[in-house]
């Protein structure tokens, strides 16, 4: 059994109003679970605290839980529909749970306070509550509003207990990595303070609900929704579809899904589906229909379920093609999108089939553009299968179809493309500045999913060309990218990458934890490529911690799944192709 020389402890301090007495206890059990399966991984623990524990007294209450905090390492911080009460004293602060947020980051910006970092985290409240909040909720509403025009602390969402255990269980494993020196906090301790005052929203929602009276409410959130601003943007849609209009619901559900809300925007989809069902054939619009299982692919995509994504996509496809010519282009996507989730799985002949076909609907629909993200989904492909000449022509290809520059985060796309089909030839520096590339056009696009993909590619060659500093800070970024996106599989590639770095760099009990972890989630994901390559370098590790016979059964397992697949360079690696 691995034992780390030393054991640290941390505190972490839960502030929330009331009524989240569920949510509280689920967030310290987390971190008990935490404890139990990471701390050997890691050589750290965490303990939680909370006003539940602080002694009552003469002075004013919220002033004992306030020394409580500025002991604290971390703060969790919670807020459902509720703002909660005045604490008194000097009136500054209109809740105890706004003071508490305060504290921590006044403590954030002084050296000789032990606080590190704080998770805000707001949960999901129902539709009516959003079309008519009262005081409570309005309160909170304007937090989160602050939070978002400073951009100086970053939130998270959720709408039920799983997407909060995720929550807590990624930030403490973060947290686990910062202390153990493994990278950079997330947020500079120097971080002003944001006062109660200070802020000022570009709209109020009293402002989004008198534009979205006077002007169509879907483009009114659509407009929202392009500059970032995510409250009013919610607050929008939430008008558009108080009818139940079913094409304004699949689009609140893409927004939902391109905003990290995943399983608020499963609810979504799942809402207009159940809607076109009790409807008359007439009725029934077969583009909504194929867009929200597309929708609904996509996301079981991100959230690992592989299995589910090809049942929705595929039905996606049969809707989409059953509604003849006017619907080429919705067929090409949902084709795109099920050639990437059979691809994870390992079938790389199926996937070529749905390229193929989706190429062909593309070229017959006139879209160039388009045409080019699937130009790019080949190049992949063939590069994965050792096809490289194909890989390279494909690619050349999609980039000449987007030189105009009318779709940045295709060409992004292909530029990264082009970057793996370089790799695979060996230019390490050419695959860097495609990489590069890529990566400053996803940046000014402002899509974390999209920055946190390019981050872990630099990353990635950056291993090869043996600056293992510049690769864990890069790593270090996707994780948290792919943490703003609530993107389950990108962080399962995260944790993969840092935890080959940390073998790079003599970490094997970091990279023992990591790689077991990312291992384990690529096989609940039923990705056999995924799980090959991170059961190889799993063996490579446990070599390194002289447990040669745990490490025998790791390549076992890879070698088992590299034989059922067509990946050249991972056969090669594991011994089955010389």
């Amino acid at each position: 059994m691995r034992v780390p020389s030393e054991i640290y402890a941390y505190r972490v301090f839960i502030a929330s109003p009331g009524g989240l007495d569920q949510e509280r206890a689920i967030v310290r059990e987390q971190i008990s679970l935490f404890n139990e399966s990471r701390m050997l991984d890691f050589g750290c623990v965490f303990s939680s605290y909370g006003w539940e524990g602080v002694p009552g007294g003469m002075r004013r209450p919220q002033a004992a839980i306030n020394e409580e905090i500025e002991q604290c390492d971390y703060m969790i911080l919670m807020l459902g529909s509720r703002w909660g009460s005045n604490p008194a004293g000097d009136g500054i602060y209109t809740s105890g749970t706004e003071e508490e947020f305060h504290i921590a980051q006044d403590c954030l910006s002084k050296p000789d306070h032990p606080m590190a970092d704080t998770l805000v985290l707001f949960k999901g409240v129902s539709d009516e509550q959003l079309r008519d909040p009262g005081d409570q909720l309005k309160k909170v509403l304007e937090f989160r509003q602050k939070l978002d025009d400073e951009r100086k602390l970053f939130y998270k969402s959720f709408d039920d207990v799983d997407g909060l255990r995720k929550e807590v269980t990624i930030r403490l494993e973060r947290w686990a990595l910062d202390q153990r020196g493994a990278g950079v906090p997330r947020l500079s301790r120097g971080m002003q303070s944001i006062r109660p005052t200070e802020v000022e929203s570009e709209a109020t929602l009293q402002d989004v609900k008198e534009e979205c009276i006077a002007e169509d409410s879907i483009e009114i959130a659509e407009k929202y929704a392009s500059q970032g601003l995510t409250v009013q943007a919610d607050a929008a849609f939430v008008r558009a579809t108080a009818d139940g209009d079913t094409q304004n619901l699949e689009r609140y559900a893409r927004f939902l899904r391109r905003t990290g809300r995943l399983s608020k925007s499963l609810e979504v989809n799942q809402q207009v589906l159940d809607k076109l069902s009790g409807a008359t054939p007439e009725e029934v619009s077969p583009q909504v229909r194929a867009r929200t299982l597309c929708n609904i692919g996509i996301i079981q995509r991100k959230t690992g379920d592989l299995n589910s994504s090809r049942a929705s996509l595929r039905e996606a496809v049969e809707t989409a093609r059953s509604a003849g010519p006017e619907l080429l282009g919705t067929l090409a996507y949902a084709l795109d999108n099920l050639s990437i989730t059979v691809g994870r799985h390992g079938d790389d002949k199926e996937a070529a089939k749905h390229l193929e076909e989706a190429l062909a609907v593309r070229e017959r629909a006139g879209d160039s553009v388009q045409a080019a993200n699937t130009l790019t989904n080949l190049a992949r492909l063939y590069r994965r299968t050792g096809q490289l000449d194909s890989a390279k022509e494909s690619c050349e290809s999609a980039i000449a179809h987007l030189s105009g520059g009318s779709d940045k985060a295709a060409l992004a796309s292909a530029h990264a493309a082009m970057g793996e089909i370089l790799e695979a030839e060996g230019d390490l520096n050419g695959a860097q500045a495609s990489f590069s590339t890529g990566l400053s056009i996803n940046e000014s696009l402002g899509m974390p999913d999209l920055v946190a993909l390019s981050l872990t590619q630099v990353s990635r060659v950056l291993i090869e060309l043996g600056d293992l500093a510049a690769a864990e800070r890069n790593a270090q970024r996707s994780f948290d990218e792919n943490d703003r996106a609530s993107n389950h599989e990108g962080l399962t590639a995260s944790r993969h990458l840092l935890g080959r770095i940390y073998l790079k760099t003599d970490r094997y009990d970091l990279a023992t934890g990591m790689l077991e972890k990312a291992a384990d989630d690529y096989a609940t994901m039923r990705n056999p490529t995924g799980e090959a390559w991170a059961r190889l370098h799993l063996s490579q590790a446990q070599m390194k911690n002289g447990n040669e016979g745990v490490a025998s059964e790791a390549l076992a397992r890879a070698k088992f799944l590299a034989s059922g697949l067509t990946n050249s360079s991972l056969r090669a690696q594991v011994g089955l192709d010389q």
